[in-house]
């Protein structure tokens, strides 16, 4: 199966949100490398800075996959029911309009977004396995099981597009809080020893992250934000570790 992750970072108003969506950036990159991810290969995972479009555009006019994993970092807003994204300096784009050759589409906007003193994180630092059940110990599973575990559970998903949000129409996306809540739960997921040759899909872990980002927001800030996902294909984030 041909797959390929491409994290598109946008414009950066200041220093602090540029080196911020560096470290985003960083952590879905580690993340999605990670077995918990789907064990992406370094060729399978594409990074666009500040493009224009056309280069943009031409940089994946050839390309054909089976399944691709979209994620956007910037500013954006909505117009007319479209989501627009701040892609360089002078150029906003309808984000939808990205002509990637796919038949399964994974899209994760993370944006718009405002800066406050509070910027939530997340550890990537895998756990050394633990004696679980009287003394048995689990055996973390291979880079090669992730990735077939992984195939297994697309191709239980019919072809479309399933797109996630950082909040909903009329909100604002605050301080990568829909970034960091997305990552730590499908990496704790991955973490539980009772969970066996599984994969913890993008609908389910939708349900979990939209209530923790609500309630991570409404107690820091004040204000209400809920991610929205748009389409029902279930297809996989999070690989088990056993």
């Amino acid at each position: 199966m041909k797959r390929h992750v491409f994290i598109i970072k946008g414009y950066s108003k200041t220093h602090q949100e540029l080196e911020l969506d560096r470290f985003y950036i960083k952590k879905y990159y580690d993340y999605f490398s990670s077995i918990s991810g789907g064990a992406f290969e370094d060729k399978e995972i594409t990074h666009f800075q500040d493009i224009t479009t056309s280069d943009l555009n031409n940089a994946i006019a050839d390309l054909e996959f089976d399944y691709v994993i979209i994620l956007l970092i910037g500013h954006g807003a909505t117009q007319n029911n479209n989501q627009l994204f701040q892609l360089n300096y002078s150029e906003i784009i309808r984000a939808g309009q990205l002509n990637i050759k796919a038949d399964k589409q994974l899209f994760l906007f993370e944006s718009c977004r405002t800066q406050i003193d509070i910027i939530d994180t997340v550890d990537l630092n895998d756990e050394i396995p633990k004696f679980q059940s009287g003394g048995v110990l689990m055996m973390p599973i291979e880079r090669r099981k992730a990735r077939e575990l992984f195939e297994e559970q697309l191709k239980k998903c019919g072809d479309g597009v399933v797109v996630c949000f950082a909040c909903s129409s009329k909100e604002v996306a605050k301080n990568y809080y829909f970034s960091s809540v997305l990552i730590r739960t499908a990496f704790n997921w991955h973490l539980q020893p009772l969970h066996h040759f599984e994969t913890f899909n993008i609908v389910d872990l939708m349900n979990t992250v939209s209530k923790e980002v609500n309630e991570l927001a409404t107690r820091i800030t004040g204000e209400s934000q809920q991610p929205q996902i748009i389409g029902n294909l279930n297809f996989p984030f999070s690989v088990s570790k056993f």
